[in-house]
C-alpha cells in the first residue's frame, strides 16, 4: 500500500517537507499548521453479479505533531524526536489543521517540527519534517534630518540606519513628513524635500516606519529642525506656469528676503541653455519658444556672486481652440431658416500642428449629443452634411472640437434655433397637446372692473389638424367655444394667472392656476384640417391682456396635478415678449443731446458685457474685450465691484463693469432723502407709478421701512 504524501502549510506559507534547512516565515505567535493529501476509495464487488456494489472514500484517521527548538541530536524525522515545545500524541480527528497552542514563540528563532498522519485504510505518512522562523521585527536608528540647522535655501534630507536581525532587506518602509506639526501627505516616502517648499521658521520632522516586507517595526520620529534665514535669501525658485505652452507669459516665481528694503535680485533667463539677454532682470518674460524647448531662470541676490537656478521646464503644446461657430453664417442665431443648416467655425492651431479630425455634436442642451454625434477626418472648417434630424421651433446646441488625433480635449458650444412652429408641422389630435400661458389682465375702468362682458375678451385659437376650438379670456370669466359655447363660473382674474389648456380627441380641459375650471369632455368636436395657433383681440374693444410667457407641447395631453409627467415635460416657446428680457442697464457713462451710451450685461454668464451707443436712427455695438486664446489663471473684483482684474498667460486685463449673480439674492430698491433736520425721508416706488402686484398667488414684492423688495430667491412655479 502506498504511503501518504503530505503537503504542509504554516500560516498559509508552503513549506518544503523533508528539508529542515528551508523554513517558512511566520508573523503570528500562534501559527496554524494545515496539510493535505490524496485520498483513496475502497470498492465493494457483488459476489454474485461481479458488479461494483459501493464505493467509499477513505478519510483521515488522525495525526500527531511534535515541535521543538532543536533537531534533538539528529533524531528529527523519527519517533525518537523530542518536541520540547509541543508534543500532541496521536489525535483521532478528521481535521487537517492544527493551531499552535504551546509556549509563545520567540521572534527571530527557528523551530523544527514533524507530523505523522494515518488514514482509515491503515496508510501512514511516516514522520514528515518541516521548519519555520518567527519573523524578527525590523528597526531603525539614528533617524535625523540633514542639515541639522537648515537654511531656507537648503534641501531637507532624511537619514537613518536600517536593521533586521533576521537578515531581511528593507522593503515598504514608510516615511511621513510633518511641517509645524501638520502631516504633509504630498511628501510621503520622499527622501528629499526641496528648498522651494521651505519657509523661514517652519519646523520640520519625519516619521520612519521600517518594514521588511513582512511586518512593520516600531515607528521612530526624527528630532525637529527649524528653517532659518540668511541675510540675503532667495528660495522656492520655480518657472510658472509649471507646464507652459508656446503662448504663455513665463513668470519667475521665487521668495526673496533681504535686510535692505528696496533690494531687488538680478534675474536672467535661459532657453535651451542659452542666455536670452533681452529678458535680463525681468520677472515676466514672453520668449519666442516652441514645444520641446527647455526654459529656466537664475537669480543672484544683490551683493552676491552666486546665481541660484530654478529647475528647467519643457515647453508643451497649447490646445486647439475652436471659435466663431456660425450656423448659416450667423452666430448664436435664433432665426435659422433651414433644418439642414451650414455650420462653419474657425480654429486656432498650436505650433507646427494641423487639424486632422473634427468632432461634431448636436443636442438640445449645452454640450449635448442626444441628437447627433460624429467624428470626421478632415481639416475643413465647414460642415454641410444633411442629417435630417432637426425640427422647426426647437433650440439646439452645436458643439465642436478639433484635434490632430482622435482624442478631443476642448469642446466649444454655440446655441441656435430653427425658425418655424412645431405646432404647424407636428401637432396631432390623436396624440394630444398641452398649452400653458401666464397672463395679467390690463387696467379696466373703475365702473366696469366688476362686470363680466361676453363681447369683450382676448382669444386663443387652436386648430390641431382634426379639431378647432378657442378659449376666451374675459374679465372674471374663461369661456370655451367649439361647436358649443361653455362658460366658466365667476373667477378672480385680478392677479397673475396660469392658464393651462389640454386637448386630445373630442375632449378638452381648461385649468386656471392648476385648478380645473372647464371640463370639456366630449365638447371638442368642431372639425378642422388646419394646424394653426393664434392669440389676440378680435372684438374691436379695448380689452388688454399682458402675457408673461406662452408655451406649448405636442407630446401629449398632460393634466396638472394628475399626470406624473407634467413637471418634467418640455414646453416650446410660441411667443417671446420684450418685457421678459432680463438685460441690465447700469447707468449713463456719457450724456449728450443726441449721444447716449449704456453698459449692458447679458443673462448668458458665458458672454462678456457690451457697450451700446444709442444714436438717433442707428444702433452700434462695441465689444468690451479682445479675443484671446490665453488661459485665465485668476479673476479678482475690486471691493466696489466696478473693476475686474483678469490674470492670464499673456498678462493682465482690467475691465471696468460689474457682475450680476443670477438669482442668488434679493434686490432691494432704496429711495432715501434727508429733511432739514437730517432725518431720513422714505420715498416709495409707488410714488413714481410703480404698482405692487401679486404673482401666481405668491407675494413677489413687498414694502418695508427701508424700501421696496422684489424676491428673486423663491421658486414661484408649482
Amino acid at each position: 500500500m502506498n504511503p501518504i504524501n503530505l503537503t504542509i502549510k504554516i500560516d498559509n506559507n508552503l513549506t518544503t517537507p523533508g528539508d529542515i534547512n528551508v523554513y517558512a516565515k511566520v508573523v503570528n505567535a500562534y501559527p496554524v499548521i494545515n496539510w493535505s493529501f490524496s485520498t483513496i476509495r475502497t470498492v465493494t464487488i457483488d459476489e454474485y453479479t461481479g458488479l461494483v456494489d459501493s464505493t467509499l472514500v477513505v478519510d483521515q484517521l488522525g495525526y500527531e505533531i511534535r515541535i521543538g527548538t532543536t533537531i534533538s541530536g539528529g533524531t528529527i524525522g523519527t519517533s525518537a524526536f523530542i518536541g520540547d515545545r509541543v508534543s500532541t500524541n496521536f489525535i483521532y480527528s478528521k481535521d487537517k489543521f492544527w493551531n499552535y497552542v504551546g509556549e509563545p514563540l520567540e521572534r527571530g528563532r527557528i523551530y523544527y517540527g514533524q507530523i505523522n498522519v494515518k488514514d482509515e485504510a491503515g496508510r501512514d505518512s511516516d514522520w514528515v519534517i518541516f521548519s519555520f522562523e518567527y519573523n524578527s521585527l525590523p528597526y531603525v536608528q539614528d533617524v535625523k534630518i540633514e542639515p541639522l540647522v537648515p537654511l531656507v535655501t537648503d534641501d531637507l534630507l532624511i537619514h537613518y540606519n536600517y536593521y533586521d536581525d533576521g537578515g531581511d532587506v528593507q522593503q515598504g518602509t514608510i516615511l511621513r513628513w510633518f511641517k509645524n506639526g501638520i502631516y504633509q501627505k504630498q511628501f510621503d516616502n520622499a527622501l528629499i524635500v526641496k528648498s522651494r517648499f521651505l519657509q523661514v521658521d517652519d519646523i520640520w520632522s519625519v516619521d520612519v516606519l521600517p518594514s521588511d516586507g513582512y511586518e512593520y517595526g516600531v515607528r521612530i520620529t526624527s528630532p525637529s529642525v527649524r528653517v532659518g534665514q540668511t541675510t540675503l535669501v532667495v528660495s522656492s525658485l520655480e518657472v510658472f506656469p509649471r507646464n507652459p505652452n508656446e503662448n504663455d507669459v513665463l513668470r519667475a516665481k521665487y521668495n526673496y528676503e533681504s535686510l535692505v528694503f528696496d533690494d531687488v535680485p538680478n534675474i536672467r533667463w535661459f532657453i535651451n541653455g542659452q542666455l536670452v539677454k533681452e529678458f535680463n532682470d525681468l520677472k515676466f518674460a514672453r520668449p519666442n519658444v516652441v514645444p520641446g524647448d527647455s526654459v529656466k531662470f537664475e537669480i543672484r541676490p544683490k551683493g552676491s556672486t552666486i546665481y541660484i537656478s530654478s529647475e528647467e521646464v519643457e515647453i508643451t503644446y497649447s490646445d486647439f481652440v475652436v471659435y466663431d461657430i456660425m450656423v448659416d453664417g450667423r452666430k448664436e442665431s435664433l432665426q435659422v431658416s433651414t433644418i439642414s443648416p451650414t455650420i462653419s467655425w474657425k480654429v486656432y492651431r498650436p505650433y507646427n500642428k494641423s487639424v486632422n479630425y473634427v468632432s461634431i455634436q448636436i443636442g438640445t442642451f449645452y454640450q449635448a449629443d442626444n441628437i447627433y454625434t460624429t467624428v470626421i477626418q478632415t481639416d475643413r472648417e465647414i460642415f454641410l452634411k444633411h442629417i435630417n434630424l432637426l425640427e422647426r421651433g426647437i433650440d439646439y446646441y452645436i458643439t465642436i472640437s478639433v484635434s490632430d488625433t482622435q482624442t478631443f480635449n476642448k469642446y466649444i458650444s454655440s446655441h441656435f434655433r430653427i425658425s418655424g412652429s412645431r405646432w404647424e408641422e407636428s401637432v396631432d389630435n390623436s396624440t394630444g397637446w398641452t398649452i400653458e400661458t401666464l397672463f395679467i389682465i390690463g387696467e379696466i375702468e373703475q365702473t366696469t372692473q366688476e362686470v363680466y362682458d361676453e363681447t369683450s375678451y382676448q382669444v386663443i385659437k387652436f386648430n390641431d389638424g382634426n379639431r378647432f376650438g378657442e378659449v376666451r379670456i374675459h374679465n372674471q370669466r374663461i369661456s370655451f367655444a367649439s361647436e358649443d359655447f361653455t362658460l366658466s363660473s365667476e373667477l378672480d382674474t385680478t392677479k397673475a394667472n396660469v392658464l393651462t389648456i389640454v386637448g386630445r380627441g373630442d375632449n378638452i380641459k381648461i385649468y386656471l392656476n392648476r385648478n380645473l375650471i372647464i371640463d370639456g369632455t366630449g365638447l371638442f368636436t368642431q372639425a378642422s384640417d388646419k394646424k394653426t395657433l393664434e392669440i389676440g383681440n378680435t372684438t374691436g374693444k379695448d380689452f388688454v391682456v399682458n402675457y408673461k410667457y406662452f408655451y406649448y407641447t405636442i407630446s401629449g395631453d398632460f393634466y396638472p396635478g394628475i399626470s406624473t409627467e407634467y413637471s418634467d415635460i418640455k414646453f416650446h416657446n410660441f411667443l417671446e415678449f420684450e418685457n421678459n428680457e432680463s438685460v441690465a442697464l447700469r447707468s449713463y457713462v456719457k450724456d449728450y443731446t443726441d449721444y447716449k451710451i449704456f453698459g449692458v450685461n447679458p443673462d448668458d454668464v458665458t458672454e462678456s458685457g457690451s457697450i451700446y451707443a444709442l444714436v438717433p436712427g442707428r444702433e452700434q455695438e462695441h465689444s468690451t474685450v479682445s479675443r484671446t486664446f490665453a488661459p485665465i489663471n485668476k479673476i479678482r473684483s475690486s471691493p466696489d465691484g466696478k473693476k475686474i482684474a483678469v490674470a492670464h498667460s499673456k498678462g493682465i486685463s482690467l475691465v471696468t463693469g460689474y457682475i450680476i449673480s443670477a438669482f442668488d439674492y434679493e434686490i432691494d430698491f432704496y429711495n432715501l432723502g434727508l429733511d432739514a433736520s437730517g432725518n431720513y425721508i422714505y420715498t416709495y416706488p409707488n410714488s413714481y407709478t410703480w404698482e405692487l402686484m401679486q404673482n401666481l398667488g405668491y407675494e413677489a414684492g413687498y414694502f418695508e421701512s427701508d424700501g421696496f423688495h422684489i424676491n428673486t430667491i423663491s421658486n414661484i412655479r408649482d
